[in-house]
């Protein structure tokens, strides 16, 4: 911060004024030689009438020269028989006259970044040139932030290419804290939904309190949940929430609300409610199967795909398709599973006859499952070997 300056230098005032008067006596007349001429015979002749009248004459002359000198509009000046007096008025400034600035006010106000709205009477623009967008507070086109539950997630105008990705997709929601940017305590995911990328996790999530946890299951206690605010919205995953913590027990609590019912163990889809899926979470800081509601379709996005379904986040890429439950792979959708039957793609009983497949008479089979093209297998993570189990293609 700049430290303001002193009062300008002003010079000694009192000295300056002082010089005038000394240098100004209003006092003396000085009237030049007459003076000393006023009874004096200058030719010795003892005529000294003549001196005096000459001196009256004099004095007389300097009176009027010093008449003349005086600036007077409304004196006639003698020089040369000439008359000026009309010259003078002619020139004489009217001090009453009021003279009017009608110059036009060049000076603008600018929009400055604003690209929306009125700032000043100016109109900045329109947000229509962005569709989904509304003006927000500072005259910039935004997306609106939506409550819990709300979607979250890859948009044209918050995607991989955004100046602001992947800071845009928390910014659609109101706590600022989208689920799939959310991290545990000790993982980079709340709920792993995508191998590469963790933007399907598209919902609007929100910090909690961990009130009571009686049977140290990880989730708060129904009576305590803070997680169902008046305005949760109905997205993607639907409007139940449960507060969860992802940090382990003797930790301090990290709760994250996270959409389902009971958030209860389970080892496959088939150990959860109807519109729920068991899906790989953080929960309590380790590498866990916990049931959470499925995605629905919506104007979040196209639909929602199963097994082997082909799933995008991103609407550069393609059409959106979200897993209903599992996490986007390579080569669709992978749910979790507990063994063979989980990941069953068979059209129905009987489709293993007489040893081949009827689906595929060149695939050799023992039992229905042999000719279904997905299994159950194990990935670790590379990190601390944490595992987990979940369909994946045959070959």
């Amino acid at each position: 911060m700049a430290a303001c300056s002193g009062p300008g230098t002003r010079g000694n005032a009192d000295s300056e004024v002082s010089a005038a008067t000394d240098s100004t006596d209003p006092d003396t007349d000085e009237v030049g030689p007459a003076a000393d001429l006023d009874g004096v015979d200058p030719l010795g002749d003892g005529d000294t009438a003549d001196a005096t009248e000459d001196t009256a004459d004099a004095t007389e002359d300097t009176a009027v020269a010093a008449e003349d000198s005086h600036t007077d509009p409304d004196t006639t000046d003698l020089v040369d028989g000439a008359d000026t007096a009309d010259t003078a008025e002619s020139t004489d400034s009217d001090p009453d006259t009021t003279i009017t600035d009608t110059r036009a006010d060049t000076e603008t106000i600018s929009c400055g970044s604003r690209e929306c709205g009125t700032f000043h009477g100016q109109n900045c623009g329109s947000c229509s040139v962005k569709p989904g967008t509304v003006c927000g507070p500072g005259g910039r086109c935004e997306v609106p932030r939506g409550p819990l539950g709300s979607f979250c997630g890859i948009t044209a105008l918050c995607n991989p290419t955004s100046a602001d990705f992947p800071s845009c997709i928390d910014n659609q929601c109101a706590s600022g804290l989208c689920l799939s940017q959310a991290q545990g305590g000790r993982f980079v995911f709340a709920i792993f939904r995508d191998w590469s990328r963790f933007f399907s996790n598209s919902v609007c999530t929100a910090s909690c309190l961990i009130f009571i946890d009686n049977n140290h299951d990880g989730v708060n206690d129904p009576a305590q949940d803070d997680c169902q605010p008046s305005d949760v919205a109905n997205g993607p995953a639907g409007n139940r929430f449960r507060c969860v913590n992802f940090a382990r027990l003797n930790a301090n609590p990290v709760g994250l609300c996270v959409p389902g019912t009971t958030f209860a163990a389970c080892s496959s889809n088939r150990d959860c409610p109807v519109g729920e899926g068991c899906e790989v979470t953080s929960i309590l800081g380790e590498i866990s199967t916990r049931c959470v509601a499925n995605y629905r379709a919506g104007d979040w996005g196209g639909a929602t795909v199963g097994l082997g379904g082909a799933c995008n986040d991103d609407p550069a890429q393609g059409p959106v398709n979200f897993c209903a439950s599992g996490y986007c792979d390579t080569f669709g959708c992978a749910p979790t599973c507990a063994g063979d039957r989980d990941c069953d793609t068979t059209p129905g009983p009987g489709v293993c006859a007489a040893g081949t497949c009827t689906d595929r008479p060149d695939t050799p089979c023992t039992t229905d499952l042999d000719c279904s093209t997905f299994r159950c297998g194990t990935v670790y993570f590379s990190d601390d070997y944490s595992s987990f189990r979940r369909c994946a293609p045959k070959n």
